[in-house]
Formats: structure tokens, C-alpha cells, sequence
């Protein structure tokens, strides 16, 4: 199991809040091979999370295409952040499709999962769900993963 850091949580919190002071000090102290584990466990948890309580466990196709259009609709500056094809095989893949997300680049698939996860976390906080409870569920979510 991978200990998830509060460091790591730091991290989260600058890509969701935009203040990215936090994330720029753990870049500057990362060895070349990336990401640290915890970090990439909490974004996975984080952008499972977000995904099962948007969609729930009786998603459809149809469901995720009529999300990404939305998403892509809010801002029509933006709307080519989000390649359509790419963003639903992410869902599919943060729903359980682990198949859906083979054959991506890493560039790809990193770009889009923050992508979708500030999107998806912009939905709970309309909702009511404020940034510290859905830390709080991602972190809780992170130390039941068996990395």
C-alpha cells in the first residue's frame, strides 16, 4: 500500500484551488521519474471518486457523451482542452473500464483526468460538496487502494 502524504493532499488541493505554489515546491523537489506514488494513488481515487458520485454504478455510454458535451459547452475557449473521445475513455476508465483507457499517450490521458477531475469537482461544489469534503472521501478512498 502507498502511504498518501500531506504533501501529496497539498498537491491536490493547488490543481483543484489553481493556487499552484504547493505543486510547483513538490516539482521542484521530484526525482526525474515523476509523480510521487501517493500522489498518483490520491488523483486516481480522487477522480474515481468524483466519477461514481456523478454517474453512480448504472452509467451508460450515452450518459458520459452527454457530460463531456456539457463540460466542453461551458466554455467555448476551453472546449479544445478536452478532445471528446479522449475525455470519455477516461470516464470509462475512472468507472471501472480499465480496457477503455489502454492505447492512450500519457500526455493524453494526464492532461484530460485534470481536467476532468476540476470538472467534476466544480459539479459537487455547485451541489453543496465543499473542496475539504471531497479531500477528505479521496483520501479516505486512496488508503483502501491496494498500489
Amino acid at each position: 500500500m502507498v502511504a498518501v502524504t500531506a504533501e501529496d493532499i497539498a498537491a491536490l488541493r493547488s490543481i483543484l484551488t489553481g493556487d499552484l505554489e504547493p505543486l510547483d515546491r513538490l516539482h521542484d523537489r521530484l526525482p526525474e521519474s515523476g509523480s510521487p506514488p501517493g500522489l498518483k494513488v490520491l488523483l486516481v481515487s480522487a477522480l474515481r471518486d468524483a466519477a461514481e458520485r456523478r454517474f453512480g454504478r448504472t452509467w451508460s455510454g450515452a450518459d458520459l457523451v452527454s457530460y463531456v458535451a456539457r463540460v466542453r459547452a461551458r466554455d467555448p475557449s476551453r472546449a479544445g482542452a478536452i478532445d471528446p473521445l479522449t475525455a470519455e475513455r477516461v470516464l470509462r476508465g475512472a468507472l471501472g473500464d480499465g480496457e477503455a483507457v489502454a492505447g492512450l499517450s500519457s500526455d493524453q490521458f494526464a492532461r484530460t483526468f485534470v481536467e476532468l477531475l476540476i470538472e467534476l469537482i466544480i459539479d459537487e461544489q455547485q451541489a453543496g460538496t465543499g473542496l475539504d469534503e471531497f479531500l477528505d472521501r479521496a483520501i479516505r478512498r486512496s488508503e483502501r487502494y491496494p498500489y
